[in-house]
C-alpha cells in the first residue's frame, strides 16, 4: 500500500482564511476519493498545514495522483501545496 501526504511550502503558521480554504480542499479530496483510500475527516477538519491519504492500492495510485494534482490546481493551491509521496 502508498500514500500521500498534502503538505504546504511555506514557514510558519498559515492565516484563518487559508486554513478554512485548505480544510475546504481537504473536504473536496475525501469526497472524491474515499473509495480508493483511507482519508480522515477529523484529521483533514484539525489540520493546518498538512494531512493524509492512506492505503492506495498499487494499481489506483497513479489515479489517486492525478486526482490530487488537478484537485490541487482547480483550488489555486499550485505552489503552495505539495504532495509527498510516502512508503
Amino acid at each position: 500500500m502508498k500514500s500521500f501526504v498534502i503538505r504546504t511550502t511555506f514557514e510558519g503558521e498559515p492565516g484563518s482564511d487559508w486554513i478554512h480554504e485548505f480544510r475546504n480542499f481537504g473536504e473536496d479530496v475525501w469526497r472524491e476519493l474515499r473509495h480508493d483510500a483511507e482519508i480522515s475527516l477529523d484529521e483533514i477538519d484539525s489540520s493546518t498545514t498538512s494531512f493524509g491519504i492512506r492505503r492506495i492500492t498499487r494499481r489506483r495510485v497513479s489515479h489517486v495522483e492525478q486526482r490530487l494534482r488537478k484537485l490541487i490546481a482547480s483550488h489555486g493551491f499550485e505552489g503552495d501545496l505539495v504532495l509527498e509521496h510516502q512508503s
